[in-house]
């Protein structure tokens, strides 16, 4: 009986020096938020658009870590707004579609002044567009309406039949 009793002062004395020990040094374990309920404030619209576009340009080696330390140095100074690379990562995670667009419009459909007018897929495959016809008509429409494929389809075949009055075989 005596020997219960006393293992229960010293637990009841123990809690009470964490206790005591805890008021006096409050620390954070990792993982625990800041304070009960904490978020950070929303960011603008602007910085998720320069973080997808960041993505977009950098590719295969915009990892989140050299995403976020790409923004940070651009807009630290300039308007006072950083991001980490978790919410990179998230927002990279939900807005997969809005990378692959750019992608898209850059590799397969925007022709290149330094490639010839070739887009950089065509370039890599060897395939020249200008030398045969057209295969497949089809509807693309990206960038709320900036570009529309069938009005450069009908661009390319006007610069054509341009090519072929003035007595120049289109390659």
């Amino acid at each position: 009986m005596l020997i219960t009793l006393v293992a229960l002062i010293s637990c009841l004395v123990r809690l009470f020096r964490l206790a005591l020990h805890r008021t006096q040094y409050p620390y954070r374990r990792l993982g625990e938020p800041k304070a009960p309920g904490f978020r950070s404030q929303p960011k603008p619209l602007w910085v998720r658009r320069e973080v997808i576009r960041l993505k977009a340009l950098m590719c295969e080696a915009g990892t989140c870590r050299a995403i976020a330390q790409v923004f940070n140095r651009r807009f630290t100074t300039k308007r006072k707004m950083t991001v980490g690379r978790t919410w990179v990562n998230e927002t990279i995670r939900k807005h997969q579609y809005e990378i692959r667009v750019p992608k898209k419009r850059s590799n397969h459909i925007r022709p290149h002044q330094n490639l010839n007018g070739l887009t950089p897929a065509e370039a890599w495959v060897g395939v020249d567009p200008y030398a045969t016809g057209i295969k497949d008509e089809y509807w693309f429409e990206a960038w709320d309406g900036l570009l529309l494929a069938d009005l450069v389809k009908k661009q390319i075949e006007s610069d054509r039949r341009a090519l072929r009055a003035a007595g120049v075989q289109p390659q």
